[in-house]
């Protein structure tokens, strides 16, 4: 297992990784106490759970840990430091601002910093941008995947029963999120071309031609604390196929809604994901609303809000 990992191994090792002194964390013992788990490391930092799925870090250790590698940088004005890669696929971002909100001791004094998150693959690369588009089929119809969100699990009173047409329903249970296909734009990957990939690889669509309006200007989903551009996009596919499970990610179910069935289950909030769903369905409104009126396309387009393009998805 290399350093680029994090895995829970049979012979009870833990492995936590950053981007400094990756070599003197290396791997930690792991003990259990009466199906209590917990790792210690020169007695600094220790963690405990009573699941193996759900690995909680005691606050205050890891944040000294943090602080003292800032220790070890130097303060300069405007510099980005990332400090953390955590086990899956986030990195810390401490930026050297002298407008930062807080303050901390740096290598040559204390200075004041901001701190942010970026998400990156497992070659730790930044996702600067994200996609997420709506698919629709020739017959009206909608495509949507149902994704794995451990968040969803913190929130037990969410809505996850999701009600067909028909009167018919299923339910998405307590970590499923029925959301619109999307992921990250790979570094040096262009926007319509990471649409398309995502597209193809969460549904299998097969290839053809499709027109795809985008949104030019991405949405910046949680600019406090996250850096990531996000670009929603609709896509009128020209073929009716698509396959129903798709091992991409870990297996993903993809179903076909309505749109009365996307809206409705928006409104009873089975239907929530912001960056995923909501977004989304948002801008493929406004592209109904200006294919209906031809004086808001134009304004639309002429205003580099919304592009038009005709393109081929080939896999």
């Amino acid at each position: 297992m290399g350093t680029d990992e994090a895995a829970y191994s049979s012979n009870k090792y833990f492995l936590f990784h950053r981007k400094f002194n990756y070599d003197s964390i290396g791997f930690i013992p792991l003990r259990q106490f009466d199906n209590t788990f917990s790792i210690k490391y020169n007695d600094r930092r220790c963690l405990n759970t009573k699941s193996r799925g759900c690995l909680l870090l005691y606050e205050k250790h890891e944040r000294t840990l943090l602080y003292e590698e800032l220790r070890g940088v130097e303060w300069q004005e405007g510099k980005h430091v990332r400090l953390a890669v955590l086990l899956y696929r986030y990195a810390v971002i401490v930026v050297c601002s002298s407008h930062g909100r807080q303050k901390a001791q740096f290598a040559n004094g204390v200075f004041p910093y901001f701190e942010y998150m970026e998400i990156v693959n497992m070659r730790q690369d930044w996702y600067k941008q994200g996609n997420n588009v709506v698919p629709v089929l020739p017959d009206g119809r909608l495509l949507m995947v149902i994704e794995e969100r451990p968040t969803n699990e913190r929130y037990p009173e969410r809505v996850s029963r999701v009600i067909l047409d028909n009167g018919n329903s299923f339910d998405l249970g307590t970590m499923k999120s029925l959301e619109f296909p999307g992921g990250g734009i790979d570094p040096g990957e262009g926007i319509t071309l990471g649409i398309l990939r995502e597209l193809g690889e969460e549904t299998e669509v097969p290839d053809q031609k499709v027109t795809l309006y985008r949104r030019v200007h991405p949405i910046y989903m949680f600019g406090s604390d996250l850096a990531s551009a996000n670009f929603c996009s609709v896509a009128y596919l020209s073929e009716l196929r698509f396959e129903k499970w798709v091992e991409n990610d870990g297996g993903l179910r993809v179903v076909a809604l309505s749109e009365s069935e996307v809206e409705y289950n928006i409104e009873t909030g089975a239907i929530s994901s912001g960056q995923a769903a909501i977004h989304g369905w948002q801008f493929y409104k406004e592209v109904i609303a200006a294919k209906k009126n031809f004086m808001l396309m134009a304004r639309l387009t002429n205003n580099g809000y919304l592009s038009i393009e005709e393109v081929s998805l080939r896999k």
